[in-house]
């Protein structure tokens, strides 16, 4: 399968890109925390930072991949970090990837996911050889976006 990794990326108002350790208060803070926020994960809510440092060493770690996916959505007046999107599941027998996504409480209903998650399918099927991407829930429910 054709392969990018983990870039850069900009939208009208939000810079996309690789988390670092400098990034936990504010994941800690602004989504890793909350029940609401992490309601759909696949992890419970962080009770401390430490447990976000951890986190984001291992997606750092990771970010050394070239098949490795995985988003910070940051909002471009502010420097202020509200989420992610990752790639959460790859099948190169198909050409399929999984979306995984969290956005904090405080920024749903103000369109930023939505530009952020058009954005990175755009990106995914020029970039790569993907033919479908899914997007994950909790119940894995799939909606097919190509």
């Amino acid at each position: 399968m054709k392969i990018s990794g983990t870039t850069y990326l900009e939208t009208n108002r939000l810079f996309l890109r690789p988390l670092s350790v400098a990034d936990a208060p504010q994941m800690f803070e602004n989504w890793a925390s909350d029940a609401d926020s992490t309601h759909f994960l696949t992890w419970e809510p962080h009770n401390n930072l430490e447990d976000v440092w951890d986190n984001i060493k291992i997606r750092e770690n990771k970010y050394l991949l070239d098949n490795f996916y995985d988003w910070g959505i940051v909002i471009k007046g502010t420097n202020t970090l509200i989420g992610t999107i990752t790639v959460v599941h790859q099948d190169n027998r198909i050409k399929m990837f999984e979306i995984g996504y969290v956005i904090g409480k405080s920024w749903w209903g103000k369109g930023y996911l939505p530009e952020a998650l058009d954005y990175i399918v755009n990106y995914l099927f020029h970039a790569t050889d993907v033919r479908r991407i899914a997007r994950i829930l909790k119940i894995r429910t799939t909606l097919f976006l190509g």
